[in-house]
């Protein structure tokens, strides 16, 4: 029997997947319709997330800047003490949410001079300088660690005065009355931005858009935007998946609904756990969280399914 490869028979040369016929025709061109529809999804889901993305954006710097000059120079006249504003939180993480994010802001003053005083007493008599000095123009309240500025046309600013040495710098304590061990917290925006750098500059843009997620849908108890920051942190620090807006946003999903059930540690030196607020493993506030993860997820994955955008975004409380 002499061998050949011929085109005759009905069978294409050179292919291992048999006879042309009708069918296989017909399934090339519905596999084919399928894909189309798919990317189409895929791409509509991913242009009203850049969209979404632009309204997170929207941060009047000029205003806010202006806003921190102007308490900073009440405070240091105050004080009698020059002060050194830095960013803080998701401001100096790129992963400020405007509407969600308060305007974190490290107000640094001289460790030699103030050491010795108290910072509950340090926060009292700063409060009562703002609510005096501000007056109309904005709503002052203490917290626990910070002063909280409200303004009605504007975001939020959070003061946090920290102590600056040649160690590093000290913030009130969340467990006494007095100042903290030196923290560090470029360390977990260093990690963030290499995480980030590593992924094309996706990583802060899903941080935003879940975060906006998270608010949107109600999630209770809420989620602070620290523990978003960390679980993005654990979750993409060895992704190898597709690298879009949507895919990653799946996925930050998809596996927070288990990591957010037992605590992160803190690598700042700030305190222990990043999400000490949900006490410890498998508590009902973390079960709660990660059963309505969970159910973010099963909504994106039946919008999938039927290839409907609208329905994507109504499962992310769009």
């Amino acid at each position: 029997m002499s061998g050949g490869g011929g085109g005759s028979g009905g069978y294409s040369s050179g292919s291992s997947r048999g006879p042309i016929t009708k069918e296989r025709v017909k399934n090339d061109v519905e596999i084919s319709i399928e894909n189309t529809k798919k990317a189409e999804f895929e791409a509509e889901v991913n242009d009203r997330l850049k969209e979404l993305l632009t309204s997170y954006n929207e941060k009047d710097t000029e205003l806010i800047n202006e806003r921190l000059e102007e308490i900073g120079g009440l405070l240091s006249d105050y004080l009698e003490s020059s002060i050194n504003i830095r960013r803080g939180g998701s401001w100096s993480k790129h992963t400020y949410v405007d509407g969600l994010s308060d305007v974190d802001c490290l107000f640094v003053l001289s460790s030699t001079k103030f050491a010795g005083e108290s910072p509950q007493q340090l926060l009292d008599e700063l409060t009562q300088l703002l609510k005096r000095q501000l007056g109309d123009k904005a709503t002052v309240e203490r917290g626990d660690l910070s002063v909280r500025i409200t303004y009605g046309d504007g975001p939020e600013l959070q003061i946090l005065p920290a102590l600056k040495n040649e160690k590093g710098v000290r913030i009130p304590s969340g467990d006494s009355e007095g100042w903290s061990r030196v923290v560090s917290p470029e360390k977990f925006a260093e990690k963030l931005t290499a995480i980030n750098q590593n992924l094309n500059g996706n990583v802060i843009p899903v941080i935003k858009l879940a975060k906006g997620t998270m608010s949107d849908v109600g999630l209770n108890p809420k989620v602070k935007g620290y523990h978003a920051e960390a679980l993005a942190v654990e979750i993409f620090q060895n992704y190898n998946g597709e690298r879009t807006k949507k895919a990653m946003l799946e996925y930050f999903f998809s596996k927070a609904s288990e990591l957010v059930r037992r605590p992160i540690r803190e690598v700042s030196g700030q305190s222990q756990y990043v999400d000490d607020y949900l006490s410890s493993a498998g508590s009902a506030e973390r079960e709660a969280i990660s059963r309505e993860m969970k159910g973010i997820c099963d909504k994106m994955k039946r919008a999938n399914d039927n290839r409907s955008s609208d329905d994507w975004f109504k499962g992310i409380g769009i």
